[in-house]
């Protein structure tokens, strides 16, 4: 049995070598702790697809407060322009 990719649920469907070349068009951005990649109201210009690790999105209340949205996890993808 093949390895499996975090990315094969995203890539399902796909003919055969379509993800790999999607992949390979795209650039790997090695993220510090905390790091924050875009704010709420910015245009999105960007997928990101989570290879290891973890992404927290967060979105600050009227109060101030931040409110936790989503975990996203391996093979997860976001930021995506709808």
């Amino acid at each position: 049995m093949p390895a499996q990719s975090p990315y094969d649920r995203l890539f399902a469907g796909f003919a055969p070598g379509e993800g790999e070349r999607v992949l390979a068009a795209g650039t790997v951005r090695v993220l510090r702790r905390r790091e924050v990649l875009f704010r709420e109201g910015e245009p999105a210009n960007a997928l990101y697809l989570i290879e290891s690790g973890r992404v927290k999105l967060v979105q600050d209340s009227a109060e101030g407060q931040q409110v936790i949205l989503r975990y996203l996890a391996p093979g997860d993808a976001f930021a995506a322009v709808a």
